[in-house]
């Protein structure tokens, strides 16, 4: 899935990009300073009470990869129903 999200944000959304660069992080090496400070920040949203976000999605949200997993084609539509 990340590989389609690259092709779609060379292709559609930012096509002068001419590439993209994944770093993966090594387990056990990414302690960082902020890790602390985050900890405490879930620390403290544990303690207070649930908060439920509601999200309304639009049609424009939803992409169509079938033609990239089919192989069919490389450009990119919009899921239309």
């Amino acid at each position: 899935m990340m590989i389609v999200n690259y092709l779609h944000i060379l292709q559609i959304m930012s096509p002068s990009l001419k590439c993209i660069i994944h770093k993966f992080l090594l387990r056990g090496h990414t302690h960082i300073e902020a890790d602390h400070i985050h900890a405490l920040i879930e620390r403290v949203i544990k303690k207070q009470p649930t908060m439920k976000i509601f999200y309304e999605m639009q049609l424009d949200d939803f992409k169509n990869f079938e033609a990239l997993y089919s192989g069919t084609g490389s450009s990119f539509k919009r899921n239309r129903q």
